[in-house]
């Protein structure tokens, strides 16, 4: 799950850094007064967003032991 979390993430912060930044095709919010703003937003999520990713995949042990506390079965 945090692979894919992580992948996503790197999809969209390469994605907002052509099309918002080095190519300007357009904005991440059109109508706003500041589109520079909404731009750099984006951006800047998108490292918050890998480190949640990678917490999830060097934390992955912790769920199962969890799921079994509430009887839930992993396998």
């Amino acid at each position: 799950m945090g692979q894919i979390f992580c992948r996503m993430v790197f999809f969209n912060f390469v994605e907002g850094l052509l099309h918002h930044h080095i190519l300007e095709f357009h904005n991440v919010h059109e109508l706003s007064q500041q589109q520079v703003l909404w731009n750099y937003g984006f951006l800047l999520s998108g490292p918050l967003f890998m480190v949640i990713g990678f917490y999830i995949i060097y934390h992955r042990n912790y769920y199962p032991k969890r799921l079994e506390q509430l009887g839930i079965s992993c396998a």
